[in-house]
């Protein structure tokens, strides 16, 4: 527990990896809700379960939350959407169900990682109001739809992943018209496989200089393998196999001298 040096306000609490999984500590998760002030709640690992603490989205001026790792059950409140002031949100490795719902009023959200949950639904145009995402993982639920190009509004974007799911419909990798397509210029891991993408890879990935890891695999894709791709020099990874691809591989991709697999 850290307390602010010049109020003594309770600032940070930071339990991650502690047992915490008695009847005690569950009684008093809701009076962290009365801690106005606090700025960073870490419960990762404590083993908690039960449903998410309504009284938690009271902490208007958190701007940390991570319950990842723990037994959590049941939907992410709707009151959610009022936590403005969060950075970073991690509710990884639970037993949360449901869709996103407020989550998209979190604009200043940098960091959202839902991975490997029972999350659900579409993913709504409303994603592209939360343009200081950095880093997205909606891996290992069940989201299905197209995933809309509005995520693509958010130009600090350096990782999405979204494998594991049931989207289709094109590749959420460029932004606008074909001959004049928008991306994020720090994007550096775009990890989409095991979905059911099935459209062509644009050659707009082009402009993705800065990707490093690229994982398309076990999708519907088809077409050509554009010889743009050729033109990520800074690849290290890239995966397409188990797609309905065809032609050759282009010779472009001698120029890739950084990819090793």
């Amino acid at each position: 527990i850290h307390c602010d040096e010049r109020s003594d306000i309770i600032s940070e609490i930071n339990f991650e990896g502690e047992s915490l999984a008695g009847g005690f500590f569950r009684t008093l998760l809701p009076e962290f809700g009365e801690l106005k002030f606090l700025k960073v709640l870490n419960l990762r690992g404590t083993g908690l379960g039960g449903g998410f603490h309504r009284k938690l989205t009271y902490l208007q001026n958190l701007e940390v939350l991570d319950l990842g790792e723990n037994q959590l059950v049941g939907r992410i409140p709707q009151e959610i959407g009022k936590m403005i002031s969060l950075k970073k949100l991690e509710l990884h490795n639970t037993l949360i169900e449901g869709q996103l719902q407020s989550i998209y009023n979190l604009t200043n959200l940098e960091i959202l990682n839902l991975t490997n949950n029972f999350l659900g639904g579409t993913i709504e145009t409303d994603i592209g109001n939360m343009l200081k995402l950095e880093k997205l993982d909606l891996s290992f639920n069940q989201f299905t739809g197209e995933v809309p190009e509005h995520l693509l509004n958010a130009i600090s974007l350096r990782e999405i992943v979204l494998s594991s799911n049931r989207f289709t419909g094109k590749l959420p990798l460029i932004r606008g018209k074909v001959k004049n397509p928008v991306v994020p210029k720090h994007l550096s891991r775009m990890i989409l496989g095991n979905n059911e993408f099935e459209s062509s890879i644009p050659k707009g990935i082009e402009l993705m200089k800065g990707l490093k890891e690229l994982r398309l695999e076990n999708n519907k894709l088809s077409g050509r393998i554009p010889e743009q791709l050729g033109n990520l020099k800074h690849l290290e990874l890239m995966s397409l196999h188990y797609n309905q691809l065809i032609g050759t591989i282009p010779s472009e991709f001698i120029n890739m001298k950084n990819l090793t697999r």
